[in-house]
């Protein structure tokens, strides 16, 4: 089922954009440069392409604040297309203004979708560990990030040379910048739970305050 909401200009692959894009990747991975000493050590560690990219402004239209808040506001039938890297098997779609408003308003409506999920599943893991002995949960949360953060490097390569149509590209973005926000927020609870679980519990409750 297409959904009315949704309608990119599909850009064929062509081999100077495909450089350009390795070129930049490489350039912001070649040097790590000093990390600022404002951040948390789990954060400093991370790597300043991750750290930008989670830390993107989401976008701000009701299509997003929609998907965002409720899972039955729209048609999410075609959307697991989308939840998975790059290559994807959606046709490239015809170059049109249509075309483009679409895949604008695919990637907002992911975004919502994402954020949805991810406030959920981060709810569920802070809610599990504070029930855990601190040691336990720092060596938990030690392990996930580094699984993350390894995740993500893998994806960001894989992004940086995936030469598909221009939809398929901007959705592939987002799929980076949610696997770039996993690691983010992994890193937060790292460094916030170094200052004891007190620290640990008053985060939980900024993210999710009781009504």
């Amino acid at each position: 089922m297409i959904q009315f909401w949704l309608y990119l200009t599909c850009c064929s692959g062509q081999e100077t954009r495909r450089n350009a894009r390795r070129a930049s990747y490489h350039a912001s991975h070649s040097r790590k440069g000093p990390s600022s000493p404002s951040l948390p050590s789990a954060l400093a560690n991370l790597p300043h392409r991750l750290l930008d990219l989670a830390q993107e402004p989401l976008p701000t239209s009701d299509l997003f604040h929609r998907a965002a808040s409720d899972p039955d506001a729209l048609d999410e039938s075609d959307l697991p297309t989308w939840d998975h890297p790059p290559p994807y098997q959606s046709p490239p779609p015809s170059e049109s203004a249509n075309e483009e408003r679409f895949t604008r308003n695919l990637s907002d409506v992911m975004h919502g979708r994402r954020l949805r999920e991810f406030r959920g599943k981060e709810r569920e893991r802070m809610e599990r560990g504070m029930k855990e002995q601190v040691d336990d949960l720092k060596q938990a949360l030690r392990d996930r990030l580094l699984e993350e953060c390894d995740s993500w490097v893998k994806l960001d390569v894989l992004v940086s040379e995936f030469d598909g149509c221009e939809r398929h590209r901007v959705m592939a973005m987002n799929f980076l910048q949610w696997s770039a926000r996993q690691a983010h927020s992994l890193g937060i609870e790292l460094d916030v739970l170094q200052q004891g679980i007190e620290s640990y519990i008053e985060l939980y409750y900024s993210r999710f305050p009781q009504k």
